[in-house]
């Protein structure tokens, strides 16, 4: 990365590098962020757990409701 570049973002204010870790970030395509071989076999095994039905779900609605409780 170039200093100046550097320089630049390292002025911004907070809210501009959200704004600006967001767009970066949006940028990328899943292929750019490669996992690893531990993160890869988390995904499988939740996968396979929610799979499994052993497991109960809940919907966003029903836990913003729980925790106003």
């Amino acid at each position: 990365m170039k200093k100046e570049l550097i320089k630049e973002l390292k002025s911004l204010s907070p809210e501009e590098k959200l704004s600006a870790t967001e767009l970066l970030w949006n940028s990328l395509k899943h292929s750019d962020v490669p996992l690893s071989e531990d993160q890869l076999n988390i995904i499988r095994e939740r996968e396979e757990l929610y799979h499994s039905n052993d497991q109960k779900y809940h919907s966003w609605e029903e836990v913003k409701k729980s925790i106003n409780h």
